[in-house]
């Protein structure tokens, strides 16, 4: 009996089988279109809702008991006390040398911020080892955080035991990082107190004025800020939690740095983020002169500072941070390491004066005067040069200037006057057959491309949804034949024979490399002008020259002995070196 009963259900099975497959096979619809998907047998059920995954929902699962274990917030002496606290309780990494000394620069750079919550230092300890109205359940509350105190029983304990009541699940670094940074603060201190000293037994008539200006105004403030730092001591924001509520799985969730979300931004985009934060203050502290001096002497974040202090790097980035920071793409020349051994180097000056000229003519195309083609004077020079200056008088609208724009302007130049041309050696040299002929195909490429690029964005609603004022979209409907009219003129810096193009990324690498030839020629012109450096006059104390040729520049556009009006004009025979035959030998190896 057990064995019919066994075969009659195997049959059963086999039976049930065959008429599934012939089910699938002949179907309600029969013949060949009945497949799959036609089936019910595929579940097609679609999410409604978002869902947290299994890892996500530990996480908060995890978060939601360390609330139920948060005791408050409150600031502690973390470096006075850190002999007292236990470090390593359920993660022991190891303390990084290198991780300490970013944290130190990042001190001196953007401040401490020692009591912003999102920087506390979690700490574990028994609810009644804390003293009642020593926390409290602000965490922004700043400076005016309460301190943290052990009740008598607690302190008593730990002397008796020699074991810590305070557990710190993570922040030894940032604690390794204070007590370093409050050591370079003292010394600091006492280097300023020295030099103010020395100045204190000097006799009045071997002191100018500016020496005691530099003194009450940058020495003085900068010691004040010291003390005020050093007057927080090793305090620290800390945030508490109930060590008798935390099991291993949440110290160990809670000592778990998480920064696998955290975009770490290249040193390019900390330059144009920086430069963005001081050319953002009040007028009149919005340029270079508010940049501070950093005490570091290397790394990324003296890098960006040192460009950021110079005058002529400061204009630069003024032009090139409109571009986008895409500019910066973490390639070559304009990396930020490169970028700074240029404009520190002998062509930093006369590379920034190209650029910044180049980019004020190109911003001339992009305002709300109307202009067609048709309106562009033909032959009449005295015509040209009125619509010229009605052009400068024009206010730039820069968020006209578009990326598809630029990136025309940029391809152009690398097609026709870029590296590898047959007119890439001879730079903006107008009087060159090879360069006057490659020019006017980059100005036909450029022209044509960006009016048919205008059209097709206008047709296309593409330029609608930009987010563009009225003011701007006018600016870019007419910008073509303002490039046709300000490129055929060919010599806007006053100075015939010149052929420039607009400015772009190519442009500057272009000209940086050809630069880089001629580095005696650039040394001896800037020569004839350090006798003029003396005067203390062009140079306020905060000033650092930086490039030989910046120094040029400033000496020209500060010299006592030319006329104000002239300065500018001056300026431009001296880059342009024709006044001695050389024919743009700045350019031009």
């Amino acid at each position: 009996m057990p064995k019919n009963t066994t075969d009659t259900k195997g049959k059963g099975k086999e039976s049930e089988t065959a008429m599934k497959k012939k089910g699938r096979s002949e179907g309600e619809g029969g013949g060949s279109k009945n497949t799959v998907g036609s089936s019910l047998l595929l579940n097609k059920g679609q999410v409604k809702t978002g869902t947290f995954t299994a890892a996500e929902k530990a996480d908060v699962e995890k978060d939601k008991r360390l609330s139920s274990a948060l005791i408050g917030y409150s600031k502690f002496d973390v470096v006075t006390n850190k002999s007292k606290m236990t470090f390593r309780r359920w993660n022991d990494r190891d303390l990084i040398k290198d991780q300490v000394n970013k944290l130190v620069t990042s001190f001196m750079v953007d401040g401490v911020n020692r009591f912003k919550v999102a920087n506390a230092i979690p700490v574990a300890i028994r609810k009644e080892d804390v003293k009642a109205g020593s926390y409290g359940s602000d965490g922004h509350a700043m400076e005016d955080l309460k301190y943290m105190e052990l009740t008598l029983d607690a302190q008593k304990r730990v002397i008796e035991t020699g074991q810590s009541a305070i557990i710190v699940a993570s922040g030894q670094h940032r604690i390794a990082a204070l007590e370093q940074y409050h050591t370079f603060l003292g010394k600091a201190k006492k280097e300023s107190v020295r030099g103010m000293k020395a100045l204190e037994k000097t006799k009045l008539t071997d002191v100018d004025d500016m020496e005691i200006d530099e003194e009450n105004k940058i020495a003085k403030p900068k010691r004040d800020e010291i003390d005020s730092s050093i007057a927080f001591g090793g305090e620290w924001i800390v945030i508490i939690y109930d060590l008798d509520k935390l099991d291993y799985e949440l110290g160990l969730h809670l000592s778990r740095n998480q920064y696998e979300h955290v975009y770490k931004e290249s040193p390019e985009e900390g330059l144009v983020q920086k430069f963005k934060m001081h050319s953002a203050k009040p007028s009149p502290k919005n340029d270079w002169k508010s940049v501070p001096t950093l005490a570091v002497s290397k790394g990324t974040a003296y890098k960006q500072n040192d460009l950021l202090r110079m005058d002529y790097a400061w204009a630069f980035l003024d032009k090139f941070v409109p571009m986008g920071t895409q500019i910066f793409d973490r390639k070559g020349s304009l990396k930020l390491a490169p970028l700074h051994s240029t404009m520190m180097g002998l062509s930093g000056g006369v590379l920034t004066y190209f650029c910044d000229a180049m980019e004020k003519v190109f911003r001339m195309c992009f305002n709300a005067k109307d202009m067609d083609f048709e309106d562009i004077p033909q032959d009449d020079a005295a015509a040209s040069a009125l619509m010229l200056k009605d052009l400068r008088r024009q206010v730039p609208i820069v968020e006209a200037v578009l990326p598809p724009i630029r990136d025309i302007v940029n391809a152009a130049f690398v097609e026709h006057l870029g590296p590898g041309t047959s007119a890439s050696h001879v730079f903006a040299c107008g009087e060159d057959a090879e360069w006057s002929s490659a020019f006017w195909l980059y100005v036909e490429t450029v022209v044509s491309s960006v009016s048919d690029t205008v059209d097709e964005l206008e047709r296309s609603g593409e330029i609608a949804m930009m987010g563009l004022s009225d003011e701007a979209k006018k600016a870019v409907h007419n910008c073509a034949p303002k490039m046709q009219f300000v490129l055929s003129l060919a010599n806007w810096n006053d100075e015939q024979g010149c052929m420039f193009p607009f400015m772009c990324r190519a442009v500057y690498s272009h000209m940086e490399s050809l630069l880089d030839i001629i580095p005696d020629a650039l040394t001896e012109l800037s020569m004839w002008f350090s006798p003029y450096l003396a005067y203390k006059d062009l140079h306020p104390p905060p000033w650092n020259p930086g490039a030989d040729t910046a120094e040029l520049r400033r000496v020209v556009l500060s010299h006592p002995d030319i006329k104000p009006s002239r300065r500018i004009v001056v300026l431009h025979s001296v880059q342009l070196h024709r006044d001695s035959g050389y024919e743009c030998s700045l350019l031009v190896p």
